[in-house]
């Protein structure tokens, strides 16, 4: 949680090469590793499932992906297409995070018609992040302060490696202890003081603030009424009730999050998927209530874009350009 140095491959090397130095897709792992080697100028991918090392082929691959797709580890897995939008108006850049190569679209918001006290330009991520160096299940806590922690949706490392993205407790998000996921940590909050705080973040970008929500909700002239203003930042796929129009390009979708209590008798650990996504900022929520961060989220038919959020709760995380 509080690393965000990329991970060596030499302890993934050692583990998964047989003596002959080729990849040994019978060695041990634990859940969520994953494995690089190139042969022949070729580059392939293993991931570690609950049952093993599996052959990870993209799905724009003609090849199929060695037992995973019928995998009980895919969990009710849903294939969700790209929520960007496609008509004219809107042009998305793409950035490439260097830590581990994976490519997100963005897209420029230029708050025109909301109030002055939030009115900014920025370009944020259209996609929710999904690195880490370490997928953690939903039943467990991301308190590894030496690893970058991720949940993924029901256990399914499919829903990481698609448009949904991973889950991130507050804490790790923030890159702070775990320990701040319950207590106040307002101290190590933009120690720099640029105004921006990085967290997991990749170096030149920084964790959407409340502030940069809401400017992004005001970016379309439309009713100023929350739901309107959440549906030009929500895409039109994914939520069980349509309604988001997209016109920010913002392109939230309905990602569901990871819970740490009980419902009805039992433990909810994901829920939610095609109702709601929730998203934390890198602020504390003040007072007395140190278990709590601000946040918000925006729901099939209700939206909240500034309010409070548990901490240990697993939510989508936006990045934003350093302005």
């Amino acid at each position: 949680s509080s690393s965000v140095t990329p991970k060596s491959s030499s302890s993934e090397e050692t583990k998964t090469s047989s003596s002959s130095g080729v990849f040994d897709i019978n060695a041990p792992c634990t859940y969520g590793d994953v494995y690089v080697e190139e042969v022949d100028g070729e580059k392939k991918a293993y991931i570690c499932y609950e049952d093993g090392w599996k052959r990870y082929i993209p799905k724009s691959s003609s090849s199929s992906v060695a037992k995973s797709s019928s995998s009980s580890s895919a969990r009710g897995y849903v294939t969700l297409p790209s929520p960007l939008r496609k008509d004219t108006g809107l042009s998305y850049g793409e950035f490439t995070d260097t830590r581990d190569g994976i490519k997100y679209a963005t897209i420029d918001i230029d708050n025109k018609y909301g109030p002055d006290s939030v009115h900014l330009a920025f370009t944020v991520f259209a996609q929710n992040l999904k690195y880490h160096e370490k997928v953690t299940l939903g039943a467990e806590e991301q308190d590894d302060d030496t690893k970058v922690e991720m949940y993924c949706y029901n256990d399914s490392i499919e829903y990481c490696n698609d448009w949904w993205g991973g889950l991130y407790q507050w804490a790790e998000m923030m890159a702070l202890p775990y320990e701040c996921n319950s207590k106040n940590c307002a101290g190590l909050i933009d120690t720099d003081g640029d105004g921006f705080h990085q967290g997991i973040c990749p170096n030149g970008w920084h964790l959407l603030s409340e502030r940069e929500m809401l400017a992004a909700s005001y970016a379309s002239n439309t009713d100023i009424a929350i739901m309107d203003r959440a549906n030009t930042i929500k895409s039109e796929i994914s939520f069980s009730i349509r309604g988001g129009n997209n016109l920010t390009g913002m392109s939230l979708i309905a990602t569901g999050y990871r819970l740490n209590e009980e419902e009805s008798g039992k433990l909810s650990v994901f829920k939610d998927l095609k109702e709601a996504t929730l998203f934390d900022f890198p602020a504390e929520f003040g007072g007395s209530d140190v278990e709590t961060c601000r946040g918000g989220g925006v729901f099939s038919n209700y939206a909240s874009l500034a309010a409070g959020d548990q901490k240990r709760y697993g939510v989508s995380v936006r990045c934003v350009k350093d302005y």
